[in-house]
């Protein structure tokens, strides 16, 4: 699994992304920052991800951008380092985790068809959503529904890079894999290789019985030291996803 780099963070155009409290010009630094020597700088970043990147469970145009790069950086050897906050953790298990949060979040929106929210319309991600509705009022912004498809559009990337991960070293990372590989490998509907299993989750044949290593078992990618959003309301106040009554 490759690591992110300068150029792949560049490769976006964040200042037409939003996450939860504006524009995600602010994101790029953040995530360079999950790979940080300094425990503070490293718990801003993840205070970022889980506070304005997602917030409260809401999911933004930024997310889906972000989880994929996310996705590609767990092979980093700084992720080693523990967490921030006191957690008995890796930061790689942490990321995990969050991962796994963020593909449960976006399943739950793909199946809540009455739930809404404004985008820009030169928002970078627009066009992966479904557009139910152009306000005359506002020619900026467009309401859209199914909020989860900018995350299911890339779970066929992303649940790939987290399978090697049912194999790591540390019993919490694999664990953290487990629940965000289930989570990717049903949002990205792929119940032939991964098929459904207790509570609608997808996870891989030979991890639903009691895991044991075999010749054919995946290897868990070594560590490299390669370096290194809001969909917003017309009213401009930030996020609001709006439940739409059906008549």
């Amino acid at each position: 699994m490759a690591v992110w780099s300068h150029d792949a963070l560049d490769d976006v155009a964040w200042h037409r992304l939003s996450h939860a409290y504006g524009t995600a010009a602010d994101t790029p630094r953040h995530l360079r920052g999950l790979t940080a020597a300094d425990t503070a700088t490293r718990e801003s970043a993840l205070a970022h991800l889980w506070g304005w990147v997602t917030h409260q469970e809401s999911l933004y145009t930024a997310t889906a951008p972000v989880a994929e790069l996310v996705a590609r950086t767990p092979t980093d050897h700084r992720l080693d380092s523990a967490a921030p906050g006191g957690e008995k953790r890796s930061m790689c298990a942490a990321l995990l985790s969050y991962l796994g949060h963020v593909a449960a979040w976006a399943a739950s929106f793909q199946a809540r068809l009455d739930t809404v929210a404004y985008v820009r319309r030169d928002d970078q991600e627009v066009g992966v959503y479904d557009v139910v509705w152009e306000p005359e009022d506002d020619p900026d912004h467009v309401v859209v529904g199914r909020l989860g498809s900018g995350c299911a559009r890339r779970a066929a990337t992303v649940m790939p890079l987290l399978v090697p991960w049912l194999d790591a070293p540390d019993p919490q990372e694999r664990e953290a894999a487990l629940y965000a590989v289930a989570c990717w490998a049903g949002l990205a509907g792929d119940h032939d290789r991964y098929p459904v299993g207790q509570g609608g989750a997808s996870v891989p044949r030979r991890h639903l019985a009691r895991r044991r290593r075999s010749s054919t078992s995946t290897t868990p990618p070594a560590r490299t030291s390669s370096p290194m959003v809001s969909i917003r309301s017309h009213h401009g106040h930030g996020p609001r996803s709006t439940p739409v009554s059906r008549t």
